[in-house]
């Protein structure tokens, strides 16, 4: 599978989790502390930070989850997108804190979320441009894996 097909594979799939959650298909916990647990090194203290940071300034979608912009409006779109790259970018940076799967996980994250990005950019950011592509289950299992390291790692539901 090409680049491009991969970063157009990552906009389905977070396009598809945005549609279920704002159509009510899953609920998010609004009293999850989105605040890092103590962990047990100085290193992973600083990717714990930045997923802390990063779950709490992912904008929300209609139902208060982070999986998906806010809307289908293009400034919702971008928003979204743009703080996800970065926030990626930074985990990647950190990735060597992180679990061997996690580092993985996140070295086929960023790159896809940036190629992603400038085909949103490309489009004026309209969200229907995923509608013509297929899911990616690599990066929807990287995704996972990322989520679910937050999770255990450092006490932040994503």
């Amino acid at each position: 599978m090409t680049n491009r097909s991969r970063h157009r594979s990552y906009l389905l799939a977070v396009a598809a989790a945005a549609l279920a959650l704002s159509a009510g298909a899953c609920s998010s916990d609004d009293s999850t502390s989105a605040s890092a647990t103590t962990t047990t090194t100085a290193a992973s203290e600083d990717f714990c930070e930045v997923a802390a940071e990063w779950v709490e300034t992912l904008p929300r979608n209609a139902s208060g989850g982070a999986q998906g912009p806010a809307s289908p409006a293009p400034e919702d779109v971008e928003d979204y997108f743009r703080t996800d790259t970065e926030y990626l970018g930074r985990l990647d940076e950190l990735s060597g804190q992180a679990t061997p799967a996690v580092a993985d996980a996140l070295s086929r994250l960023h790159p896809a979320s940036v190629g992603l990005l400038e085909d949103l950019e490309a489009s004026n950011f309209d969200f229907s441009v995923a509608a013509a592509n297929a899911s990616d289950p690599t990066l929807l299992a990287d995704r996972a894996t990322l989520e679910s390291y937050i999770e255990t790692a450092c006490g932040v539901t994503a």
